[in-house]
């Protein structure tokens, strides 16, 4: 998987500097992060902004608001997954980067 910073300079630059990240950008980094891990496990929003770390907080919090409403995440006991639907999605080789 392309790391955040990757997927942030991929996004194009001017004078060297890297664009901020659109939004579609933002939640294809979570969903792509939550799947990496594994299911039973899930991930805690503060290690998910870890992980994001040059992703701004703000950001990440609406992309995973937008992908729960999307029903590709859940949240479950304060942890953050990936659904059914996005993990089978990514076994079919739908998802990539």
């Amino acid at each position: 998987m392309s790391s955040p910073a990757e997927i942030h300079t991929a996004a194009g630059s001017e004078a060297g500097r890297a664009r901020p990240l659109g939004p579609d950008a933002v939640e294809r980094a979570v969903i792509l992060q939550l799947l990496e891990v594994p299911q039973p496990r899930g991930m805690r929003p503060a290690q998910l902004r870890a992980q994001l770390a040059d992703i701004p907080a703000e950001a990440i919090s609406t992309a995973v608001l937008a992908l729960k409403r999307a029903s590709l995440l859940h949240v479950q006991r304060g942890a953050l997954f990936a659904s059914p639907a996005a993990r089978h999605l990514d076994r079919l080789d739908l998802i990539a980067v």
